[in-house]
């Protein structure tokens, strides 16, 4: 669920909802999920920002899970959603097919295996047998079969139908108060990750040119988090990461000057995507924010030791201070393209039609519960997206290679 004020979260009919109403429905069923604490760790840095985490020792990924937000309710709702994703994720209940692409594609419609690019690099083999599960193409309201380990979040083991061939992530996972909320985070989180591997392609130059002036963001909730941060004494670079596809995206770094600084955190990222530039950007700040508490909290499982000597480097956290208190920022906030819908189906149609003309021309939603709690929690995938989880494994797409090659 997204960072924002507490009028953010709507359902299907669009009727606001308060994250403290989210929060009461789902409280009483945190146990039964495995989530043995949601606990207030803001105050282990001296920012203010609302970060909350929600701890399930018995995960089949992650035990912990962060949240973020402008208010306590809202970070508290925002951790406690993300872990009931994953548990969700990591306990699908929905029939399976068992088979290769050649053997299933006779009778039933499946993903283009030009899509399907394994952790190696490589397109899947089309003899190569593996679990399918079914979902729906938002763009045609067709069935099509897509592989499981490309939807579950289970990290416990490999598929059951032998090595899996593909990196197991959470990209596409999202929660709401309804599936239509649900649908709208996952696809802008594709777009997001998507946006974060073209920018690895994109040169230095250009970055520079797309860097956004803070003194230009007149958003509330986006000046206050600005706001925040400056009385913190940190500070914060925002760029403008918007692809062809159109929907505006921004990357945040943020850093504290390490000659005051207890805090020895070198750089903190974060990331946001969403047809509205302002919530667009409160997510990235926020998730920012987020990061940096993460690393001093130190309870996340996979921020390894090799993360910690980076952040202890003072030549790191010299240069990422340089680069955030750097004052050229030729782009102006309201330059990044934006669209007020007045429903989520409307952000869903804006959004499907950005991918359209891009290119990517499937949008496949898998709905994996949550009606038990009165929520929604969804995958989807966008065929032909780019995905960089980890920059040195990292195998791009032609979209990745066209901007390469168009900047080299």
């Amino acid at each position: 669920m997204e960072a924002g004020t507490d009028k953010t979260y709507r359902d299907g009919t669009d009727r606001a909802i308060a994250p403290a109403e989210t929060w009461q429905r789902v409280l009483p069923r945190l146990p039964e999920m495995g989530i043995t604490r949601v606990a207030d760790v803001t105050g282990l840095d001296h920012i203010g920002v609302p970060v909350f985490m929600a701890v399930r020792p018995n995960s089949r990924g992650l035990t912990v899970a962060q949240g973020k937000g402008l208010s306590v309710d809202a970070a508290r709702v925002s951790a406690v959603m993300e872990s009931i994703e994953a548990y969700h994720a990591e306990r699908i209940e929905a029939p399976l097919l068992l088979g290769s692409w050649d053997e299933l594609a006779r009778h039933r419609r499946l993903v283009d295996t030009s899509f399907l690019i394994t952790a190696a690099g490589e397109p899947l083999r089309r003899d190569r047998r593996l679990l399918w599960i079914e979902g729906t193409d938002l763009m045609s309201g067709e069935p099509v079969w897509l592989p499981f380990d490309l939807v579950h979040n289970d990290y416990t083991g490999a598929s059951q139908a032998g090595q899996s061939p593909f990196a197991v992530t959470s990209n596409g996972l999202a929660s709401g108060n309804h599936l239509l909320e649900a649908t709208s985070h996952a696809i802008c989180e594709v777009i997001e990750r998507d946006a974060e591997a073209l920018w690895l392609a994109t040169p230095k130059q250009r970055q520079d040119e797309l860097r956004v002036d803070p003194d230009t963001v007149d958003d509330p909730a986006c000046r206050y988090v600005l706001d925040t941060l400056a009385a913190a004494g940190v500070a914060a670079a925002c760029w403008d990461m918007t692809t062809d596809i159109g929907l505006p995206c921004f990357t945040v770094d943020i850093a504290e000057d390490p000659r005051v600084s207890i805090s020895r955190v070198a750089v903190a990222q974060g990331q946001g995507c969403h047809p509205r530039r302002e919530i667009a950007l409160l997510r990235a700040l926020t998730e920012a924010v987020q990061s940096r508490l993460t690393v001093i909290a130190g309870s996340r499982d996979d921020f390894y030791r090799s993360l910690y000597a980076r952040a202890n480097d003072l030549d790191n956290r010299e240069a990422a201070w340089r680069t955030c208190a750097a004052g050229n920022a030729p782009r102006h906030f309201t330059d990044v393209p934006t669209r007020d819908n007045g429903s989520f189906q409307e952000d869903i149609e804006h959004e499907l039609a950005a991918l359209r003309q891009a290119g990517i021309t499937e949008a496949i939603q898998v709905p994996l519960g949550g009606e038990q709690l009165g929520i929604s929690v969804v995958r989807v995938m966008l065929p032909g997206a780019e995905h960089a989880p980890t920059p040195d494994t990292y195998h791009p797409g032609p979209r990745a290679r066209r901007l390469r090659e168009a900047g080299a």
